[in-house]
């Protein structure tokens, strides 16, 4: 029995220090078969096809007096189509810090004691930004505020509503992701 026992002991030291060096990688194999198609993803949101926008760059110059409290700039805007205001949407926002962040108009700023309400209106190829403050007879200075703003303009034809249904266009980065950030 003794012979057993160090006969397996043997056994084992000899067969642990059998281990030589791996031996090279073998050649790669073919390829396998291709597996079976996954499932259909959901449905991804509406397109934003024929959705314009432009930015505007603002001058004080630009605006003209239109009386005592109002004063108006009015832009060539040709993403402005028959169609756009015969049935389509038009949305505005202004940056003050070059698009680093955007308000939707109208925006009215309080300063002073006044306000002063920057709001937009378009017919076809154009587009208009007025001022209009409660201090009267001061124009100029009102056109000051948003001297080198921008403007963003977004144009939305009627058979791409439902791309912004549902969207609140005061919400700037909602209204991006809507349109694909265009």
């Amino acid at each position: 029995m003794k012979y057993i026992s160090i006969i397996g002991i043997l056994f084992i030291i000899i067969m642990a220090g059998c281990t030589g060096k791996q031996g090279p990688v073998g050649p790669k194999g073919d390829q396998g078969p291709q597996g079976p198609a996954g499932t259909t993803g959901p449905t991804g949101p509406a397109g934003a096809a024929n959705i314009e926008s432009s930015i505007i760059k603002v001058a004080s110059s630009d605006f003209s007096t239109q009386n005592s409290n109002t004063t108006e700039a009015i832009y060539n805007e040709p993403n402005i189509t028959s169609g756009i205001v015969d049935s389509g949407f038009v949305y505005s926002y202004v940056s003050a810090d070059q698009g680093k962040s955007w308000i939707n108009l109208p925006y009215t700023d309080y300063q002073n004691g006044y306000s002063n309400t920057l709001n937009f209106a378009f017919q076809q190829n154009q587009f208009a930004l007025f001022i209009y403050s409660n201090e009267s007879n001061n124009n100029a200075a009102h056109a000051a505020l948003y001297d080198g703003d921008w403007i963003k303009v977004i144009t939305v034809p009627k058979s791409q509503a439902s791309a912004v249904s549902g969207i609140n266009p005061k919400n700037y980065s909602d209204m991006m992701i809507a349109i694909g950030n265009k």
